[in-house]
């Protein structure tokens, strides 16, 4: 007799694919590459240990707070759009799921146009210019995104969407820049960025599963983008000289 055996896609996987195993297994490198870390740091000369403490002091503290929430804001509105925009479009479009791929792949796309764009802008516009007028239209679109109810208006906002939020990078650190920030200083402001992205995603899915709606929760990147406007006119957004 011809018996039958079911098996689980769980015990199918091997070890390393298996979730618990996996997250265990990063923890570990992650606690490996802290501690080398942290053992080098102990190593160096007392002139290079404190070289950080004095590198950060040269970077005014109002500038350095100003970009660093910049990052850690445009991580999260990004990773927001990326991360739930499928899924927005399948529950409130008339796309298939095949379809539903369609917005976020001409986001991706215009985000990739949008920088050259950005770049031929800022030859007849001041950085701050053109970082205003990109936060403004995406905070206008995210809202008229919340809002649509068909694949090609969506797909037709995501595009504008990309363009907008395109020049966000290439003006924020031209800014950054000339305020001449040390090197480590500026690694650790871009690195606050993925901060950003790991919270508001997981804030977003909060918000729709605890109000049953994901078009409310569409309210989080919105927020994002006027607050990060709202931060375009403080003083510190201003190179030296100019504030």
């Amino acid at each position: 007799p011809t018996e039958i055996y079911t098996l689980s896609l769980h015990d199918a996987l091997p070890f390393c694919f298996r979730l618990t195993e996996a997250l265990v297994t990063f923890a570990a490198l992650f606690l490996a590459t802290g501690l080398g870390g942290l053992i080098n740091t102990a190593h160096l000369e007392p002139s290079a240990a404190s070289e950080p403490e004095a590198v950060t002091r040269s970077l005014p503290l109002a500038v350095f707070v100003q970009f660093a929430l910049f990052l850690f804001l445009y991580g999260g509105l990004e990773t927001c759009l990326t991360g739930w925009l499928t899924t927005f479009t399948q529950r409130f479009s008339d796309m298939t799921l095949l379809g539903g791929q369609s917005p976020l792949v001409l986001l991706w796309a215009a985000l990739t146009a949008g920088r050259l764009i950005a770049s031929a802008a800022l030859r007849w516009m001041s950085e701050s210019t053109v970082q205003r007028l990109g936060l403004g239209c995406s905070a206008a679109l995210i809202a008229t995104l919340a809002v649509a109810h068909h694949g090609p208006s969506m797909s037709l906002i995501c595009i504008l969407l990309g363009l907008a939020l395109a020049p966000f990078f290439p003006t924020t650190f031209a800014l950054l820049i000339k305020h001449g920030p040390p090197a480590r200083v500026a690694g650790f402001i871009l690195a606050v960025s993925g901060l950003g992205a790991a919270l508001f995603p997981w804030l977003m899915g909060l918000i729709s599963t605890r109000s049953g709606s994901l078009r409310i929760a569409m309210a989080v990147p919105l927020l994002l983008a006027i607050a990060m406007l709202a931060l375009t006119f403080t003083p510190a957004n201003k190179p030296r000289g100019e504030a």
